[in-house]
């Protein structure tokens, strides 16, 4: 038995909120192998809309004015874009916008506080706790368990007319 979160589904839910909102030049910016990045790809695909990925926040910026928004892998490469974009005066979500994965506590610190994908730490955690322990005392296996990501709208997407 396993404990995880469901990384395919937060990365539809973020490309899908970008889309909803009105987005159609989208990049994706980090680590290309995790599923997160594929429900990025496979929802592009899906709408017929180009995708485009970038290995760090500095490829990106520099083809910036061709997206309107960007889902970024992690928290971590949304505070970098939010430091680069500051230094290029642009501003957030006006002249991008920005999604980020795994709520991280600096988020809330951040201005705009940052549309992210929400996991569950703590639950996770205690799931896979309560898996091995049911292992070492030789108890049954227990089922997956499998936790749905949230998405936390934040204020860094802004709406296409």
């Amino acid at each position: 038995s396993a404990a995880y979160n469901d990384n395919y589904a937060g990365g539809r839910l973020a490309t899908e909120h970008l889309i909803r909102l009105g987005h159609r030049r989208i990049a994706f910016i980090g680590n290309t192998l995790f599923r997160r990045a594929e429900a990025y790809f496979d929802v592009m695909r899906e709408k017929g809309l180009p995708a485009t990925s970038f290995k760090d926040v500095r490829s990106f910026m520099r083809e910036i004015k061709r997206f309107t928004a960007a889902f970024c892998f992690s928290d971590y490469l949304v505070l970098e874009l939010y430091n680069e974009a500051a230094a290029m005066k642009l501003k957030i979500p006006r002249d991008i916008s920005v999604a980020g994965y795994d709520n991280m506590d600096f988020t809330s610190l951040l201005s705009p506080r940052p549309c992210t994908v929400d996991q569950f730490k703590k639950e996770l955690g205690a799931a896979a706790a309560e898996i091995l322990m049911a292992r070492i005392n030789g108890g049954a296996v227990l089922p997956d368990r499998i936790f749905n990501p949230i998405l936390r709208e934040g204020a860094s997407v802004r709406l296409l007319a």
